[in-house]
């Protein structure tokens, strides 16, 4: 018996747990053409490993027209 009211307990417990957001909120969408274009530059990127590398590198981003 104890364990069948525990199970309800758990029940009500569940139920009263508040819902997780959208996770897509329509109002904080950025424009439709964004980006537009872009760069990301990185220079002298470390990883610490036991071999140190140096590396630099860039990434451009164009709309196709």
């Amino acid at each position: 018996m104890e364990s069948k009211i525990r199970s309800v307990e758990r029940i009500l417990q569940y139920t009263s747990i508040p819902n997780e957001p959208p996770l897509v909120i329509d109002e904080n969408q950025p424009n439709p053409s964004w980006p537009s274009n872009g760069e990301i530059d990185i220079q002298d990127l470390q990883v610490l490993q036991a071999i140190t590398f140096l590396v630099s590198f860039d990434f451009f981003y164009c709309e196709a027209i």
